[in-house]
């Protein structure tokens, strides 16, 4: 997978490399790429800070499990960054002889 989708050594978080994946994965499928999608069906997600979990302390069960990195603006960094990071992932894609 990540000869498809690199994770550029920047990124803090797996935000970014999902976000990215999405897009460039998409870009190598219409250049004819036979990238596999999967749709899961019959699975819930849910956001445990709003809804009924939200206040029956549903998140004690796996929150010091996780490893938070601290990056101020991340997004916005990550989003003012998107061209450079796919016009680098394209450039990959055609060095390796993907696209």
């Amino acid at each position: 997978m990540e000869d498809l989708v690199p994770v550029f050594d920047e990124w803090k978080g797996y935000g970014p490399w999902d976000y990215f994946g999405m897009l460039i994965s998409g870009f190598a499928k219409q250049k004819g790429v036979n990238v596999k999608e999967y749709l899961l069906e019959n699975q819930i997600i849910f956001e445990h800070s709003t809804g009924v979990f939200k206040d029956n302390h549903f998140s004690t069960y796996y929150k010091n499990q996780l490893v938070l990195n601290n990056v101020p603006n991340q997004r916005q960094v990550f989003e003012s960054k998107m061209k450079e990071y796919l016009d680098k992932g394209v450039k990959m894609l055609q060095e390796k002889g993907i696209i």
